[in-house]
């Protein structure tokens, strides 16, 4: 609706842009792959997704302008003016968080795209998208709401949308489920129990509904409806029973009780990890003017202990989606996340 909102801006000559925000794992790429797919079926559409740091505005430049198809354009402007001449189009830019990095002139990347897509918003229509934590940062030093017309939250999905999404997913493989029943979910039975027969519900089946309701209350609590972590969680609970039969687990939270114990440096890893969507250790070192080896060795610990994933190919470190409700919980009751 709201990306919706801003082609017909767009589509009237009006400036507009958009930005779409949220947790890793939340639906942000989906969102934007569904809106080039439905509505933009009549309307010539650039998409990219970010894949590295980009934070000069030289590299900048040469990534849109090979993008773009603007082999001459050596500036900012020269690519603004190019795209300008061109035919109307819309241009949709994932991951924007690596478009900066938190320390003394590491704005300069995302500064100028927020200047390219000001001088052309009344002719092409950017879309971008950015990780919670980056739009959280960001928007303390550059006024977003006042440099993209519409902002996007992802919003949390609710115990039924995940039931939903999930039993969508799970019913193309024609395996039907039993959902197992222990004092861990009891309380919730009840409740459930109680809310159906309000409904005159009646017999056997009704229990089994009772007990899938408490599974995706308990579901929804701990992924805070993002979908990835809620997807680890259901698979986790599955047990094969036979050919054509899964038992359902009752809802188990993962205990997750050691992150609140983490130190300080620890603390300020996590931030700047979740600002910036993943870092190498050497571009953690930099941001935090840390050891570049006593910074490694903390990121090899964090993985060890599953916190962080480690992609070898590139050398870099992001946070576990499964454990993310639960750092930014620590982060921000050590005021150290918004």
């Amino acid at each position: 609706m709201h990306i919706n909102a801003a082609i017909e801006r767009w589509q009237n000559q009006r400036e507009s842009s958009f930005i779409v925000y949220g947790h890793r794992g939340v639906g942000k790429s989906t969102l934007l792959h569904m809106a080039q797919q439905r509505l933009f079926a009549n309307h010539p559409v650039t998409y990219d997704t970010i894949t590295q740091k980009v934070t000069t505005t030289v590299a900048l430049v040469e990534h849109l302008a090979e993008l773009l198809g603007c082999p001459d354009a050596d500036s900012v402007e020269a690519l603004a003016d190019d795209l300008l001449v061109r035919p109307p189009r819309a241009i949709l830019l994932e991951d924007c968080h690596y478009l900066f990095v938190r320390n003394v002139g590491g704005l300069e990347a995302i500064r100028h795209l927020f200047w390219l897509i000001a001088k052309t918003n009344h002719h092409v229509l950017w879309g971008i998208s950015l990780d919670q934590c980056g739009y959280d940062f960001l928007n303390q030093i550059l006024p977003l709401n006042d440099l993209c017309h519409i902002q996007i939250g992802m919003q949390e999905r609710s115990p039924e949308e995940l039931r939903r999404l999930i039993m969508m997913r799970h019913n193309r493989s024609g395996i039907s489920l039993y959902y197992v029943h222990d004092k861990r979910n009891a309380k919730a039975v009840r409740r459930h129990v109680k809310a159906l027969r309000k409904q005159r519900r009646s017999g056997r089946d009704n229990l089994q509904e009772a007990f899938e309701l408490a599974f995706f209350d308990g579901l929804a609590r701990a992924c805070a409806g993002n979908i990835t972590v809620a997807l680890f969680y259901w698979l986790r609970a599955l047990q094969v029973q036979d050919a054509d039969r899964y038992d359902v687990q009752p809802f188990a939270e993962l205990n997750l009780s050691l992150i609140w114990e983490f130190s300080q440096a620890q603390a300020f890893i996590l931030v700047a990890i979740l600002q910036h969507g993943q870092l190498t250790p050497e571009e953690l070192a930099d941001i935090l003017d840390t050891d570049k080896i006593e910074t490694r060795l903390e990121l090899e610990i964090l993985a060890n202990h599953n916190i962080l994933q480690h992609d070898p190919n590139l050398d870099t470190f992001e946070v576990n989606p499964v454990v993310l409700k639960t750092i930014c919980a620590m982060l921000q009751a050590r005021r150290l996340l918004y």
